[in-house]
C-alpha cells in the first residue's frame, strides 16, 4: 500500500479496509476538508508516478490528433479553479443491508469496504479543463463519449475507468486536476 499515512491525521478519521480512510462525521468542520482528512478509497495498491516521466494520453477513435502531454506541460496550460466536493459511491453502503435486506459484493474483485459516513470531502482543485485537452486533440464530431482510465493497472479492470458523456467532459468544470487545496495530488 503506497498512501502515506503520516500524511493523514488518524485523530480524526477511521480506517475502513487496509487501504481507506473516512473522516468521523463528527470531525467533519469548515467548508474546506484539509488535505489530511480527505477521505481515501483504493481497490488496490496506489501506483508510484515519476513525475518526470509521466505523459498523459489522449487517445481513440473520438480525436483527429491523439497526442501525450508531459505534467510539466500540463501546468503550462490556461488553468481552471473550482471548489468541488467528491464523494464515494459506495458512501453509506453499510445501510444496504440494513435496508435492502441484501449482500454487499464488489464490483472491482477487491475487498468491499464497509463505508458508512466520511467517504465525502470538499476541496478547492485546480486543473486543466478536460475540454482544452479534447480541443488539442481535435475531438470529433461523433464521438460518443470520454472514457478516463486510471494508471492503477492491477485493479480487475487493468486501470479502473468510467465512460463519461461528451457532454460532461465539455463542461467548462470538468478538469484533469493536479492541485487540491493548494497542493499537488500525491
Amino acid at each position: 500500500m503506497n498512501i502515506n499515512t503520516e500524511q493523514k491525521n488518524e485523530n480524526v478519521l477511521v480506517r475502513r479496509g487496509k487501504a481507506a480512510f473516512g473522516t468521523k462525521p463528527e470531525e467533519m468542520q469548515g467548508y474546506i476538508t484539509p488535505n489530511s482528512q480527505f477521505f481515501v478509497y483504493s481497490n488496490g495498491d496506489s501506483p508510484e508516478i515519476d513525475i518526470d516521466s509521466y505523459r498523459l494520453r489522449i487517445e481513440g477513435d473520438g480525436v483527429e490528433r491523439p497526442f501525450e502531454i508531459s505534467y510539466d506541460e500540463l501546468l503550462q496550460l490556461p488553468s481552471h479553479t473550482l471548489i468541488s466536493y467528491l464523494e464515494c459511491a459506495g458512501n453509506q453502503r453499510m445501510l444496504f443491508e440494513e435496508t435492502m435486506d441484501g449482500k454487499l459484493q464488489s464490483n472491482t474483485g477487491g475487498e468491499v469496504t464497509p463505508w458508512m459516513l466520511g467517504a465525502i470531502g470538499n476541496a478547492v482543485w485546480v486543473g486543466v479543463r478536460l475540454s482544452t485537452l479534447l480541443e488539442m486533440a481535435g475531438l470529433k464530431s461523433d464521438a460518443v463519449d470520454v472514457n478516463p482510465k486510471g494508471l492503477d493497472v492491477k485493479s480487475s479492470e487493468g486501470g479502473v475507468n468510467r465512460p463519461m458523456s461528451i457532454a460532461k467532459a465539455l463542461d467548462p468544470d470538468t478538469i484533469v486536476a493536479y492541485f487540491m487545496n493548494g497542493e499537488p495530488l500525491p
